[in-house]
């Protein structure tokens, strides 16, 4: 009978606890998600091996502008880059 010890049993859960994280998000939504900084997910990313973000200098607004255009994406058809701009701030 092979008995896990407590680290071992410690380790298991910590991979089991990220292995479900979505590793394409930036380190900020990231740390937004699971309530720490940007600086330990950015430790747990390297200790785990996990893929660095698909675009590691953005930062949270970028992400969501993008997020934003992609979901008004039929009301930006047509228009100039000025006029998107103007219905992005309003």
């Amino acid at each position: 009978m092979n008995r896990l010890s407590p680290r071992q049993l410690r380790r298991r859960a910590f991979l089991a606890k990220w292995s479900k994280v979505d590793w394409s998000k930036q380190n900020c939504q990231l740390a937004d998600e699971m309530d720490l900084s940007r600086e330990r997910i950015r430790q747990i990313r390297a200790q785990l091996g996990a893929p660095k973000p698909t675009h590691p200098g953005k930062q949270r607004r970028c992400v969501e502008e993008v997020q934003w255009a992609k979901d008004n994406l039929e009301k930006l058809k047509g228009m100039s880059g000025p006029e998107v701009v103007r219905a992005l701030f309003k």
